[in-house]
């Protein structure tokens, strides 16, 4: 199963496999294993006794209404491309889904509460039909885990009915708001991330937005930035507040300030982040000089000149940032 899924997701193209490109098959079925396994020892429902259609969406939390929405979504996309014979595609898209959209979101957020019957109800649901989804690429691991699931007739997965795409889930406005959700959270473990502030030290944190719609879902949707972000308190803003000793990252015209306080050595962030600044802007200065060079630009490849160019305007957004990373060091 890991080779056959490895070789279809790297074909189409002409590449050198190398040894970590048949790793993408088998970590994968790690994943559907170990998600599967997550699910099941906290199942509390009888999934006989229940139907997802018996569930009204507005019965479910924001994360419940985006998953269903983005895995009919998906279904439909690999449907689609399993037709077309694009089989690469097919399971780029389902490893996108079950990976990082299912595992790495739904489960994070499921987990923290999965005494809630609706979520146990959603989790399930997705994890069948997944399975169902993926069984023509990796027949043996997903027939296996199929014969472990509490099914009232046990009738082997090869044999069960391709699921159908329901646009009653399909849901733009909730993969919208849990998607800005995202990129928030996302924002908040990589400043926790670039100031070394430990993943089990709890946080306070400020959100400041003047968008009177996206401090709603926030507000809304406190308790999954606490969960996710390990957030203590989490303060809602609509004028910003400058604080010193903090760190601070703006995103979809969002500002989030996390304080310092006890958490770090300021003075030793305050070297480390001078020592970036340093570092980079002697990179600057060496690709500015490349690129101002005539002789280069006229021989070198027209992609080796972009992806220079690129490489630049990064790094100088980079020391952008790190000066005003700095400048709320105090």
């Amino acid at each position: 199963d890991a080779l056959r899924f490895s070789l279809i997701i790297n074909s189409g193209q002409d590449l050198f496999i190398s040894k970590e490109k048949f790793e993408i098959g088998r970590n994968f079925a790690n994943k559907i294993w170990n998600a599967s396994r997550l699910i099941l020892m906290n199942l509390t429902i009888d999934p006989n006794k229940t139907d997802i259609n018996e569930i009204k969406a507005e019965e479910l939390d924001l994360p419940s209404k985006h998953i269903l929405s983005s895995f009919h979504e998906t279904l439909s996309n690999v449907e689609k491309a399993i037709n077309d014979f694009r089989f690469s595609e097919a399971e780029v898209g389902i490893n996108a889904f079950f990976w990082a959209t299912f595992c790495d979101w739904y489960l994070e957020i499921v987990k923290n509460d999965f005494s809630n019957k609706n979520s146990q109800k959603v989790a399930y649901y997705i994890l069948e039909n997944s399975l169902k989804m993926i069984h023509p690429f990796m027949p043996f691991v997903t027939e296996e885990i199929w014969s472990h699931l509490p099914h009232k007739t046990p009738a082997p997965l090869s044999l069960q009915d391709w699921p159908k795409p329901e646009k009653r889930w399909s849901d733009p406005n909730a993969g919208q708001q849990f998607g800005f959700i995202a990129i928030l959270i996302n924002k908040i473990r990589h400043l926790r991330s670039d100031w070394n502030i430990k993943p089990q030290d709890q946080i306070d944190c400020y959100i400041h937005s003047s968008n009177d719609e996206n401090l709603k879902i926030i507000e809304d949707n406190v308790k999954y930035f606490k969960w996710l972000g390990n957030i203590e308190n989490l303060n809602i803003e609509k004028t910003f507040t400058h604080r010193e000793n903090t760190a601070l990252g703006v995103v979809e015209g969002t500002s989030i300030s996390i304080p310092l306080g006890n958490l770090v050595d300021i003075k030793k962030e305050k070297d480390r982040v001078a020592a970036q600044i340093n570092e980079h802007s002697k990179l600057i200065d060496g690709l500015q000089s490349r690129l101002s060079n005539q002789d280069f630009l006229n021989k070198a490849p027209k992609d080796v000149v972009e992806k220079e160019q690129f490489r630049l305007q990064s790094l100088q957004l980079k020391v952008k940032e790190l000066n005003e990373s700095l400048k709320n060091l105090g």
